[in-house]
């Protein structure tokens, strides 16, 4: 297969669609396992269609960017969240060929072939949650349309030009879907110093180009009276640094095991081969350097879920890329790869129908879970505190508390004239037909505001109260 994909030719175009296919085929009639932060995407896409206000009415840590990808998505498909896999298999497909198109015309390689596309779609298919339109995926996009930029700059014999401002401003709208995505501008300015003769006015450019649309979408939140609320729920959240186990990166590095080796045996083949002239050798390093700034990302995710580490993808199928393509022999390329979509195939189907134990320990515990839906709540407008929001995938949210680490500080701590007035207000006007009371706050709010306590009778479940 390898040795077809070294062909040249536009017919590999549609043959890399069909490799795509063939692979996600075999998971296309077993619904894929729903994630608990897919729910909270899947509710401000809901939230968003039916008025609520970004960040004013509802609380969540979802990208502005993402949060308007949900809202137009919601509005064609509702929950079908098989439309949802599709749009990102397609997505996927295209930032495949752009990776491809980008390394082709610039001639990053000895040769010219199709090989980055298809080491790019088996990578995108090492765990399930990666064909879901994450925002980390959404950002990917313009990772990607950056990295065209820099090596477009790499390759420009005549010196930096000023088209380096679409470098700065795919990054600014690469933050809005996913904040942590705004790391790759240091890896942008540092590229651009180490490996060209960038000056000051167009490193001044490139900045520009990064905070405009930032700008923007404060500018608009600030017209519409929501700026604390923006900058404290999104903006301020890349400095909150996650509590993780061990554990959990534990099994995300057994998922992406093969990848990472694949990557620095390609490094290490690169840096043995001679024939690369200044520039192709130039991108290697600016793509080594790439690969550092995607660790550092990992540190502001707000989980350890596969699909945060999707922006590194760029990174490994270069070197992976490097490495078969400098693989001699007419069998040894055919074997190793064979061996690795083999193996990239039983890691995904191990990720959410474990053949060996009970699966990986960091997507496991974040699939929603089922059991314990009460039939009730099915279209019932709801409240869940806690860390989990599983019932959500059957009913509604209501009032501004969707996301409980934003919720938390607010709810477990009611007895501030704030906290009283808002979360009355919430009561009165989107009072939710269920309090789903997971974290036992809700005894302390009813004690202190009575109005909302004569709204609500205890069920025969403990901690779920009912509307009267």
């Amino acid at each position: 297969m390898i040795t077809f994909f070294r062909i040249n030719s536009i017919f590999q175009v549609l043959s890399v669609l069909v490799i795509l296919l063939l692979i996600k085929f075999p998971f296309s009639s077993i619904p894929l396992p729903i994630l608990l932060p897919e729910i909270e995407w899947l509710e401000v896409g809901e939230r968003l269609n039916s008025g609520s206000f970004l960040y004013k009415e509802l609380w969540t840590g979802t990208a502005p960017l993402t949060a308007l990808f949900y809202k137009l998505i919601y509005a064609f498909f509702a929950r079908d969240l098989i439309y949802y896999q599709i749009f990102a298999i397609v997505l996927v497909y295209f930032q495949a060929l752009y990776i491809t198109l980008i390394l082709n015309i610039r001639n990053v390689f000895l040769e010219r072939n199709y090989v980055p596309a298809l080491i790019y779609i088996v990578l995108m298919s090492v765990s399930f949650d990666l064909s879901k339109p994450s925002p980390n995926l959404l950002a990917t996009t313009f990772v990607l349309l950056t990295i065209g930029g820099i090596i477009k700059q790499l390759d420009n014999r005549s010196g930096v030009t000023d088209e380096v401002f679409e470098i700065g401003l795919f990054l600014g709208l690469g933050s809005l879907f996913y904040l942590p995505t705004s790391i790759y501008m240091f890896w942008a300015l540092l590229t651009l110093i180490a490996f060209t003769g960038v000056n000051i006015r167009q490193i001044f450019l490139v900045l520009v180009g990064f905070f405009l649309p930032l700008i923007i979408v404060w500018i608009y939140f600030y017209l519409n009276d929501s700026l604390n609320e923006f900058n404290n729920q999104w903006f301020l959240s890349i400095l909150t640094i996650r509590d993780f186990y061990l554990n959990d990166f534990y099994h995300l590095i057994l998922v992406y095991s093969i990848p990472v080796i694949l990557s620095i045996f390609g490094v290490l083949r690169l840096l043995q081969i001679g024939r690369y002239s200044n520039f192709q050798t130039r991108v290697q390093q600016a793509m080594m350097l790439f690969g550092i700034f995607s660790l550092v990302q990992m540190i502001f995710a707000s989980n350890a879920a596969s699909y945060q580490f999707v922006s590194a993808i760029p990174f490994m199928a270069f070197f992976v890329t490097g490495f078969f393509n400098h693989l001699k022999g007419a069998y040894l390329p055919e074997i190793i790869f064979l061996s690795f979509l083999v193996s990239v195939f039983f890691i995904q189907i191990q990720g959410y129908r474990p053949f060996l134990g009970r699966g990986y320990k960091h997507l496991s515990e974040m699939q929603v879970d089922t059991r314990d839906i009460l039939p009730d709540f099915n279209d019932k407008t709801i409240l869940i505190t806690g860390n989990r929001n599983d019932e959500y995938l059957v009913g509604k949210s209501a009032t501004r508390y969707l996301n409980w680490d934003l919720a938390k500080s607010e709810l477990q701590n009611p007895d501030t004239y704030l906290a009283v007035v808002r979360i009355f207000d919430d009561f009165k006007k989107d009072p939710p037909e269920y309090i789903i009371d997971k974290a036992e706050v809700f005894p302390v709010i009813f004690k202190l505001i009575p109005a909302v306590s004569k709204m609500y009778i205890p069920t025969n479940v403990k901690n779920i109260y009912k509307k009267r």
